[in-house]
Order: C-alpha cells, then structure tokens, then sequence
C-alpha cells in the first residue's frame, strides 16, 4: 500500500539521520504537524469507506441544491491545502459542487503563485488573495460574498472529506433552511495523518465553558441508552467548533452573516452558535458525513490576546444578557476589553426576534453547569503552604 492510504498512519523510520528529523522538527515549528509525514502522502489518498452500513445503503432525494466550498489559508503546508481541495473536488459529485473558492490570506507571495499554478487548469476554483491579513472572520465573509451555490460550506484548510460527506448535508439543509450542518469532526493524527472513523453511536457534540471557550462534550446519553432507534438521524448540538460547517447562503445573509466587528479569530464560533439558536435556526451533526480536520497542538499563527478578549467581550454584550456576569467572573480581563460598536448586532438581534439567553441553556443545553448569577459569598480558596493541594471530602448521608 502507498503510504497513508485508507488512512493508516505514516511513520518516518527511525534510520533516516539527523537531516531529515531537521525537516520535521522545522514542520512542527512553522504548522504545528509533521509536515514532511503530509508530504510523502498522497494529496489523492484513497480513505476508503468505513462508514456504517445504513449510510452506504442510504438514499438522497434529487435534486439535492448545489454547494460553493470556502477554504481559507494562510501560509498552509501545501500538501494539506492541496489534500483539502483534492478531497472536495474527488468527494463531491460534479452535480452539486458550484465552486470552490479559495481565500488566500496573504500569504507569501511564492507560496500564492505556487497554488494559484496548481490550480489553473480547474475552472470550478477561484483563488482570491487579501492585500492585508484579515484572519479566518474577515476572510470568510469575502468568501461567502463571492459565493454562488445554494448551500456555502467553510472548511479549514488542513482537512479530508470522507466518502459522501457531502449529501446528508445538503439533504437536511434542503428540509429545513434553517439548519446549520456539521459534519462527524474526526481526527487527522497531527503526528503521523491517521484518519480515525467515529461510529454513529459515539457521535460528540460542541458545549461552552464560561470563559466563552468551545469545549467538546459527550454523545447524547439516548444514543446508547436506545441503541435500536435509527443513529442516521441527525445530533442537535449547542455549539459548533467552526471548523467545518455548511448552511444555506441565504439564510446565512438573514442570520447576520459573521459580525464584522469581531477581528481576526477567536469566539467567532460561539457567537454564530447562540445567534443560530436563539434566533430561530438549528445546529445539526450528520452521523453519515465525516470530515477529517487536522488537529494541532498549537496555533501556528498568533492572535493578539487583547483580540480574542475583545471578541470575546462583544459576544457577552450581545448574546449572554445576564449571564454575562458569570463570563466576567471567570475572564476579568474582559471587563478591559472593548467590544466596540455593538449597535448593529443588538438591533440584529431585535430584528430577528432572537430568544433570550436563558432559554438556549433551558433548551438547548441544560447540562450546562450555571453558578449562581448572584451568591451570597463567592471567591477563591487557596493555601499558603507550597507544594499542597487542597481536597473537600464530601459525606453523604441518608436524606
């Protein structure tokens, strides 16, 4: 077999000298993978198709609506973006894919004609190049503005689309305009690019701690609880990592687009997820479609932290009402922060009759752990002594 193919791992052997372990160690510096493990793989492996049977035998209603795909990049390990174009291009049947765009975030001007020489005996693909860099948020809403297809898919740029990923997405979208698809985010082992296959069953979904930070959270509890109901059907999620997700464009322009007024990254997600839900829309997981995403160990790009803090604090001043407070007391950086202008979102937010935020964490995630919005003492408890944890034993007794 060629290396990497049906996602196996690849691993460089230990013989290959101080030269080579120098390439790898610079991959891991400048893209947070080993990049020399991408290159010997194939930008057309085969995955193979490890998919459930019920979603191999499943059936789609046709027409299904046709699909612009946004990658966004900058300065990406060339062959992981070329991997993730590649996978779109071979995964999605020619019917439905309008286009794909890419948005180049200025990078390099080598690496931008580098891409732009691979791609430019493909039609279907547009590549545009921002003369400053604008960061995923900016970047994105220029991609969206020149998309034409019916359903707009964003992928990061270091991703693998699985055998039929495409269809159940637009399928749902095609019911109900009003869902926010995802597909199974599986993982692309940064170390060795082994791409796992998550079962239907162990589908995990997307929360949110009070630092307004993504968190991933367990499957649905009735997945396992009722293993004979039909595990094809879609997984309601509270939030979305952002990393991959499609939605019908014109509703995506109704919802508000991205906020503007958020840079660069950072909260972007959070803040579509609460505006999806308490404005009328859905987030739904499509246990028949998978998308691989690369996990890194870091950000090989740095964002300012005053950045994400401000995005941050513009998403509580919109979005969180009263539990705004508890964001506060988690991130006292925060209350520095500037959010901006917030005048357009909040009558956004009034135009669309959006619910208020106790009704997402009533409905939509009751899980969710909530302090107190007002206790009578709160605080810290630490030790003055070096080197001792501090421990609560709890007794329970007979009530």
């Amino acid at each position: 077999d060629s290396p990497g193919e049906f996602g196996h791992p690849f691993l460089i052997p230990q013989r290959m000298g101080a030269s080579v372990q120098q390439q790898i160690d610079d991959g891991y510096r400048r893209h947070a993978f080993n990049v020399l493990v991408s290159d010997v793989i194939s930008v057309h492996r085969n995955l193979g198709d490890k998919r459930e049977e019920e979603c191999k035998i499943k059936e789609f209603r046709k027409p299904l609506p046709s699909m612009s795909v946004i990658i966004c990049y900058k300065n990406e390990a060339m062959s992981t973006l070329l991997r993730t174009l590649y996978s779109v291009m071979e995964s999605v049947p020619e019917i439905f894919l309008k286009e794909v765009i890419l948005i180049d975030d200025n990078s390099h001007l080598d690496f931008t004609q580098a891409v732009k020489e691979e791609i430019s005996d493909i039609q279907f693909v547009k590549i545009e190049r921002n003369e400053k860099h604008l960061g995923i948020i900016g970047s994105r809403i220029k991609g969206a503005n020149m998309a034409t297809g019916d359903v707009i898919a964003f992928l990061d740029s270091h991703c693998e689309c699985y055998e039929g990923w495409a269809e159940p997405l637009l399928e749902r979208i095609s019911q109900d305009r009003t869902v926010v698809a995802l597909p199974v985010m599986e993982i692309i082992n940064p170390d060795n690019f082994k791409f796992s296959v998550t079962s239907m069953q162990r589908v995990q979904r997307g929360g949110f701690d009070w630092t307004l930070t993504y968190r991933w959270i367990p499957p649905d509890r009735e997945r396992f609880l009722n293993p004979l109901m039909d595990m094809t059907q879609p997984v309601t999620s509270p939030t979305m990592s952002g990393g991959v997700f499609a939605i019908d464009r014109k509703y995506f322009y109704e919802l508000g687009n991205y906020d503007d007024g958020m840079q660069i990254w950072g909260g972007e997600n959070l803040e579509m997820s609460f505006r999806v839900w308490m404005c009328g829309g859905r987030i739904e997981i499509l246990p028949c479609s998978h998308v691989g995403h690369v996990f890194k160990s870091r950000s090989p790009h740095s964002v300012p932290s005053d950045v994400v803090m401000r995005n941050k604090r513009r998403v509580a001043d919109v979005w969180l009402d009263d539990y705004r407070s508890l964001f506060f007391k988690r991130t006292p950086g925060a209350l520095k922060a500037d959010s901006g202008n917030i005048t357009s979102r909040v009558q956004l937010r009034d135009r669309l009759e959006c619910k208020p935020f106790s009704w997402l964490i009533e409905k939509v995630y009751p899980e969710l752990y909530v302090p107190e919005l007002n206790p009578r003492l709160s605080g810290a408890v630490s030790t003055t002594i070096s080197l001792i944890c501090i421990s609560v034993v709890v007794v329970l007794t007979d009530l």
